[in-house]
């Protein structure tokens, strides 16, 4: 489900999409020009007899930078349904928004990895499975444990993974018999 706003097909945050939601919004901020507010900190006012060079700020950048952030605080909370508004109804900024959403729905501990591993070692094609459908699963939880900061050596688990005895044995065969000749 999603909500078009001003021609922008705005997607609704459900528990189980967070990661494909920040990506589309942060391609439609991108879009309306404003995705720097996300990075950035609501610029410090104009203060006099300060020598540091990163405190004062032109207080019309300010004023830019906060028209900025309402536009990209509309978009986000356009994006999300009525029972998770509450998540971020204290945050002043739109990157506070995408953090506190961040932090509810990322679970970043280590039986969530574990989950994930889990989920990925018995990952099997089904019968009535595309193989296109079988590897955007795959490539899901390969990207899902890369965020949660998993190495993977691909060389490794493909071998360990997608080639039963027989196959090893094989090109175990064919390697002996490559170098006999």
């Amino acid at each position: 489900m999603s909500v078009v706003m001003a021609n922008i097909n705005v997607p609704i945050l459900t528990a189980n999409n967070y990661n494909n939601w920040c990506f589309r919004i942060i391609a439609i901020l991108k879009k309306e020009q404003c995705e720097n507010v996300i990075d950035e900190d609501i610029p410090k006012e104009q203060c006099e007899n300060v020598i540091d060079e990163d405190i004062p700020t032109d207080p019309a950048k300010k004023k830019e930078f906060m028209i900025q952030d309402a536009k990209a605080q509309s978009f986000t909370i356009q994006g999300i349904s009525d029972k998770h508004l509450d998540i971020i109804k204290d945050s002043k900024t739109s990157k506070e928004q995408l953090k506190a959403l961040k932090d509810v729905f990322v679970r970043t501990s280590s039986f969530t990895k574990l989950t994930l591993w889990r989920k990925l070692f018995n990952l099997k094609s089904g019968t009535n499975e595309s193989l296109e459908d079988h590897f955007l699963k795959f490539d899901t939880i390969i990207r899902d444990l890369k965020d949660l900061g998993s190495t993977i050596d691909d060389q490794l688990f493909i071998e360990d993974n997608f080639f039963n005895d027989s196959v090893a044995n094989f090109r175990i065969s064919c390697k002996f018999f490559s170098h006999k000749s």
